[in-house]
Formats: C-alpha cells, sequence, structure tokens
C-alpha cells in the first residue's frame, strides 16, 4: 500500500504545474474595434471568462478604442498536465455586439486555456477573416478577427 502511494505521488510530482499568479477568469483588454480601418463607436464588448464564464460588459468610444476586465483576481494554479503545458485552467474570450449578436473576436481554442499574467493590447477589425494566435507562444493559443499582443506591467 506505501510503495503504491509512493509511486502515485512520484508520479504526479512531474506532471504538476504551478504556474506564476494569472488571471483566474481573463486579463484585461484593451484595444480598437473597426471595419477595414473606420472605427466603430459605441459597440458593446464583453469579456467573458473563468470557469462560470463570468462577464463583464463595456462599450467602444467615437473612436472605437475600449477598455475591459480583468475577471477574477491573480493567483497561481496548479494544473495537472505533462511537462507543465499550462499555467491557469480556464479559457476566455472576447466578443462584440453586432445586430443582437455576440461575434466572438478571440477566444481560447486548447482544452486547459491561459489567462496571461499582464494585460492585453488587441486590435480587432471585423471586417478581417479570424485566424489562429499565439500572442503569448503555445500557452495563449487562440483564434479570431482580433490580434493580441501582450503588455508588460
Amino acid at each position: 500500500m506505501r510503495s503504491t502511494a509512493a509511486i502515485a505521488v512520484l508520479l504526479l510530482s512531474g506532471c504538476i504545474a504551478v504556474g506564476p499568479k494569472t488571471w483566474t477568469g481573463a486579463p484585461p483588454v484593451t484595444g480598437t474595434l473597426h471595419r477595414a480601418g473606420a472605427p466603430i463607436a459605441d459597440a458593446k464588448v464583453r469579456l467573458v471568462g473563468g470557469w462560470e464564464e463570468a462577464t463583464v460588459e463595456a462599450l467602444t468610444d467615437a473612436d472605437g478604442r475600449f477598455s475591459i476586465g480583468p475577471l477574477g483576481k491573480k493567483g497561481r494554479s496548479a494544473v495537472v498536465g505533462f511537462f507543465g503545458l499550462a499555467e491557469s485552467g480556464v479559457n476566455w474570450k472576447i466578443q462584440f455586439q453586432q445586430g443582437g449578436q455576440w461575434l466572438v473576436g478571440w477566444e481560447t481554442n486548447r482544452g486547459i486555456g491561459y489567462a496571461p499574467r499582464e494585460g492585453v493590447n488587441a486590435d480587432c477589425d471585423i471586417a478581417r477573416p479570424p485566424v489562429d494566435s499565439e500572442p503569448g507562444g503555445p500557452a495563449t493559443r487562440g483564434a479570431g478577427f482580433c490580434r493580441l499582443v501582450l503588455t508588460t506591467n
């Protein structure tokens, strides 16, 4: 019995990653919303994140700029996974309302998402076709018409 428990502890110790402080829901996001360079004013912006899919909303200004989030708090997450591939077990997304429907500007597309430690700058062009991106490396893989750049605080 003791040997089985010891083996289990040894196996799991190589698979548990305790990452740096990350957001438990979604990072703070600042950015612009436009269509082929023309700003979109007074558009609803929604940040969704975390296990409960908490949300917070804002409006774009006359120049299409917005600032929203964060969701949750900074904290360390222990994630079971081979080689510690994820630091936070949350998925998050940026959405914009158009014609009564919510469009996804960017969304994590991993089984275990990642909420970056710092903030995010987003350039969101509704006319741009969605593409996959990795703004902070493979752990922050996602897709959408927004292009994200991680900020440093």
